[in-house]
């Protein structure tokens, strides 16, 4: 492969299956792959390439700019995956009917490029197929299936909040998610509070401790009494020596038959194994179940303080003016 202009290393890139135009008049470089696109259709929905293509350009032969072919090439620091997701929304309209059509992954990446270069109508859709695998309900939590990469890419979303300032309704789920699958090292990365996260974790931690202990709702039989006793032992022994920033603290139920998952870094998973236990009676089993939902509810009600943000009710708001705008946006768009 040659170039005109600028001397460029392309011998091992390769042109996009689908994104390669033999009338275009444009060619990207994202890591190995060439784009070669069109001018005006990209310049229409980025305002940073509309600015820099409206530059004038001077005769190939008197300038730095490199080219390939006969086409202006720019070689773009972003991600293949990232730019090839952005481009098909860009020249494939049919794709912007479909929110369902990028995965959790691509959905981030085309939210990062569309704020990095300008795009409205881009970040409208990245953000409804975000918003459509964001849990912002306990009751969404505990039933959604968490979408697949998010432990890859939950760190993005929560930089990409920070960044777009218009998106933190999704910050409480991507912050308490960070926290219970990414390092702590890499939690400043996302400007979580994760001090004021672990005061919210050790509430859960100790009121489950003490819905499991004792209470009026409880009966006095000593099989109970014994086994919460011993469970309650093993599990403050383990505390005592476990740091809230590991994963997952395992505790052994006391007649050594299974090993328990102590979640300390996502409470939001306590114990309901335990208190189904057959060695348990139905009373204290339905006092526990209530008493620790109870504890549950107070907890995603407080993330979003905890993170110094405003109330569910305020950001489930702006999330619902937000989403209207958008919906209008891409209508007139299409």
């Amino acid at each position: 492969m040659t170039t005109h202009g600028v001397s460029v290393q392309l011998d091992e890139c390769t042109h996009h299956s689908s994104l390669w135009f033999p009338d275009g008049n444009i060619v990207l470089r994202a890591g190995l792959v060439l784009f070669k696109v069109y001018k005006g259709i990209l310049a229409a929905k980025c305002t940073v390439f509309a600015d820099m293509l409206s530059i004038p350009q001077p005769a190939e032969a008197d300038t730095d700019q490199p080219f390939y072919g006969d086409c202006p090439l720019i070689c773009l620091d972003d991600e293949e995956e990232e730019v090839t997701a952005f481009l098909i929304l860009i020249f494939d309209s049919m794709s912007l009917r479909n929110p369902k059509w990028c995965t959790f992954k691509q959905a981030l990446g085309i939210l990062r490029l569309s704020h990095k270069y300008d795009s409205p109508l881009l970040m409208n859709y990245a953000v409804e197929a975000l918003d459509a695998v964001v849990p912002l309900t306990l009751a969404t939590f505990d039933s959604t299936e968490p979408p697949s990469e998010f432990q890859d890419s939950i760190i993005s979303l929560c930089k990409l909040c920070e960044d777009t300032k218009s998106l933190d309704w999704m910050f409480p789920w991507a912050a308490y998610v960070a926290i219970a699958t990414v390092p702590t090292s890499q939690l400043s990365m996302a400007n979580i509070n994760f001090k004021e996260m672990e005061r919210l974790q050790r509430f859960l931690i100790f009121n489950f401790i003490s819905s499991v202990s004792q209470s009026s709702d409880m009966c006095n039989g000593q099989p109970c009494h014994e086994e919460r006793f011993d469970y309650i032992s093993a599990l403050v022994q383990t505390l005592a020596t476990a740091h809230l920033d590991s994963i997952l603290c395992a505790v052994r139920s006391h007649t050594g038959e299974h090993i328990q998952a102590f979640i300390t870094d996502s409470p939001l998973e306590l114990h309901f194994e335990f208190c189904t236990s057959s060695r348990i009676c139905s009373r204290c089993q339905n006092a526990m179940l209530d008493s620790i939902q109870s504890d549950r509810e107070k907890f995603w009600d407080a993330i979003p303080d905890a993170l110094g943000l405003i109330s569910w009710e305020s950001l489930l708001a702006r999330r619902l003016s937000w989403l209207n705008k958008l919906r209008n946006s891409r209508k007139i768009g299409m």
